[in-house]
């Protein structure tokens, strides 16, 4: 073989060893870009996984208190069910406050959307002493089921209809409103939690002191106890000194209301 068939063997073979490292060093840095992305991943998933480890132990807190509330929830808040007896129970204290019911009407319902709560709200009218009308408010918001007052007006009686026998009655409209709770969620089934009976012993004193915030305070209505009704026999200086006449003074509270709007 001449020197020059000698020179291009060996120039083709110089070349295609060229060729061949550099395609094995273009997929070798293939591969390590490859590789860098990989390990990008994982250090990702590395942290979010930390993270989670770190949220856990609060999470799972949060979830067996609430999971240890739910029966109270469930006591004060209405389902539709008992929105159906909620009428009942409204006359029932009418009845037991003394009070002259005239009708009650269930305002539009507000639309739930996605929330799992919603407003249902009544219009009641009826006539009532001061005392009779302190009585069915104090049953109403004292009641086991959560229910408030929204709105009340009050046209005060005559004072000519003012007897010793018997007190008069006001007319009154009262708007109130309570909560229904129909859970969206019914068909998700429970995370079951690692020792949960162990977990709750020790977070005791913090689901009692939730159920105590959620719970309706109680308190004791004593009735009338020789009060009078502010409406109609207003109060006068003990000492029985000088003293505006009721109609100055009813001006003067009227102009104090105004301001105050």
């Amino acid at each position: 073989m001449s020197d020059k068939k000698r020179n291009l063997l060996f120039a083709g073979i110089s070349l295609l060893a060229a060729a061949g490292a550099g395609t094995l060093i273009y997929f070798q840095h293939e591969g390590i870009e490859q590789r860098r992305a990989e390990v990008a991943t994982l250090k990702k998933t590395i942290d979010e996984d930390r993270a989670l480890l770190q949220e856990t132990p609060e999470l799972v807190k949060k979830v067996i208190i609430q999971r240890e509330t739910d029966g109270v929830i469930k006591g004060i808040l209405a389902d539709d069910q008992d929105i159906n007896n909620l009428v009942r129970t409204l006359t029932k204290f009418c009845e037991e406050s003394g009070i002259a019911f005239s009708s009650i009407k269930k305002q539009k319902d507000t639309k739930r959307s996605k929330e799992e709560f919603g407003r249902v709200g009544y219009a009641l009218t009826f006539d009532a002493d001061a005392f009779q009308l302190l009585d069915f408010m104090h049953k109403v918001e004292s009641h086991t089921r959560f229910m408030c007052v929204t709105q009340l007006k009050l046209t005060a009686a005559n004072r000519s209809d003012y007897t010793e026998e018997e007190l008069p009655r006001h007319k009154v409209n009262l708007d109130l409103e309570t909560y229904v709770y129909a859970p969206t969620s019914k068909d998700e089934k429970e995370v079951k939690i690692d020792h949960y009976d162990k977990k709750k012993d020790l977070l005791v004193s913090e689901i009692n002191k939730r159920a105590a915030e959620l719970r309706v305070p109680s308190y004791d209505y004593r009735g009338q106890r020789g009060r009078r009704d502010p409406w109609i026999d207003p109060r006068v200086p003990v000492d029985g000194g000088p003293q505006l006449p009721i109609e100055e003074q009813i001006a003067l509270v009227d102009g104090l209301a105004e301001k105050a709007d």
